[in-house]
C-alpha cells in the first residue's frame, strides 16, 4: 500500500531552524500533493515506494549540497528522490505528460544526478523567454 507523504517529511526538520514564510508554506503544501500525486503513480505502476532525498533545503542545507544560489529547494519547490537503479528516471521519462500535469515543469536531466532524480515545480526560462526543456541539464 502506497505512504503518502506528509508536509513534515518534505521539510525534513529544517523548518525549525529556518521557519516558513506564508508563501513557503503555501509552496511546501503544493510539493506535497505533487509529491504524493507522483508517488502513487509511481507505486501503482511499480509496487515500489519512493524515498526523499531532499526537498526542502534552505540556507547552509542548500550550500553543503552544492545547490544553485537560486535552487527550486529554497523555495520548497523541489523534491529529488533516491534513485540508485536509475528506476525512477526512467518511470519519468515513460510518463513525461502525467508528471508534467502533476506540476513538476523542471527535471533535471539523468546525466547529471547519478543516483537522484530532481523534479521541481520552478519554471525556469532562458535568455529569449522561453522555458527550459523538461530534461535540463545543470
Amino acid at each position: 500500500m502506497f505512504k503518502p507523504f506528509t508536509r513534515d517529511d518534505l521539510l525534513m526538520g529544517r523548518d525549525a531552524q529556518y521557519p516558513l514564510s506564508d508563501h513557503l508554506d503555501a509552496n511546501a503544501l503544493d510539493l506535497t500533493d505533487a509529491s504524493n500525486a507522483f508517488g502513487g503513480a509511481y507505486f501503482a505502476d511499480t509496487g515500489r515506494q519512493l524515498h526523499i532525498g531532499n526537498a526542502y533545503r534552505p540556507g547552509h542545507y542548500n550550500v553543503q549540497a552544492g545547490g544553485a544560489k537560486r535552487s527550486a529547494h529554497l523555495y520548497c519547490m523541489a523534491i529529488d528522490w533516491q534513485d540508485r537503479d536509475g528506476a525512477v528516471d526512467a518511470w519519468v521519462a515513460a510518463h513525461l505528460p502525467e508528471v508534467l500535469e502533476m506540476g513538476f515543469v523542471g527535471i533535471e536531466h539523468p546525466d547529471n544526478t547519478p543516483g537522484w532524480c530532481h523534479m521541481d515545480m520552478m519554471q525556469r526560462y532562458d535568455q529569449h523567454g522561453q522555458p527550459f526543456q523538461v530534461f535540463r541539464t545543470r
